[in-house]
């Protein structure tokens, strides 16, 4: 009798590894990606996270990890963390790099309610827009949804609707949906399950967009955002 054995080779313990991303002292980070160099020597990794040097108050602490990265999440807004990692094979279990530190960003979650509409959309070929300034609340955005996107409106496939931000980025939401349904009630979302919203989309559900909302991410939410409808075949109106 024969047997195939596979045998797993380790050179001694595994070496200290060197940490990559995020930056040491690193700011404004939302749940940071960890990476460091790999070590072909190590068959897991393990990492540490703390809110002190000194890892007496670990938050995070996974093992058993296979790539030379760990995801983070549920970090607090506005707190500097100190996280460090090491290899670990069948031989023992090597030293903690020197740490890295980062703080996370003040992350605020705000809804934004237009008070310019309903702003009327005539039987002619036409663009309108409806504005919203977002005052009081500075910052890069993180995660951009839009919610209640409400017109009546005969025959829909005449209308594209577009997202701009202060800084001029445009997205767009819709375009010419559903031919000869009537009225739109819907929410973006990025996160959403699916893009293939019902005809009419009137459910009030919420659906990927057109285009993804992700281009906003990074930017600044302070200024004037602007919706654009554009009805691109007379005969049809709303608002």
């Amino acid at each position: 009798m024969s047997r195939n054995v596979t045998l797993v080779v380790h050179n001694g313990n595994p070496v200290t590894p060197t940490l990559t991303a995020p930056a040491n002292m690193a700011v404004n980070q939302i749940n940071p990606l960890l990476t460091w160099n790999p070590d072909a020597n190590a068959a897991t990794y393990d990492a540490q996270i703390a809110t002190d040097a000194g890892f007496t108050n670990v938050v995070d602490n996974p093992t058993g990890l296979t790539s030379a990265s760990y995801q983070t999440v549920g970090l607090a807004n506005l707190t500097t963390y100190y996280w460090r990692s090491r290899g670990v094979n069948s031989c023992g279990t090597g030293n903690y790099s020197a740490p890295f530190s980062f703080t996370t960003a003040n992350i605020v979650c705000n809804t934004y309610v237009s008070t310019n509409v309903p702003v009327t959309i005539p039987t002619t070929v036409s663009t309108v827009t409806s504005t919203l300034t977002v005052t009081g609340c500075g910052g890069a955005i993180s995660d951009l949804n839009v919610k209640g996107l409400n017109i009546t409106h005969t025959w829909i496939d005449d209308l594209v609707i577009d997202l701009t931000s202060p800084d001029g980025t445009t997205v767009r939401l819709m375009n010419r949906p559903c031919g000869s349904e009537n009225n739109i009630l819907i929410n973006f979302d990025d996160a959403a399950a699916s893009p293939n919203f019902p005809c009419p989309p009137v459910d009030n559900g919420t659906y990927q967009p057109f285009a993804a909302l992700s281009a906003f991410n990074g930017k600044e939410v302070a200024g004037v955002w602007t919706l654009t409808i554009a009805d691109v075949v007379s005969a049809d109106g709303g608002t």
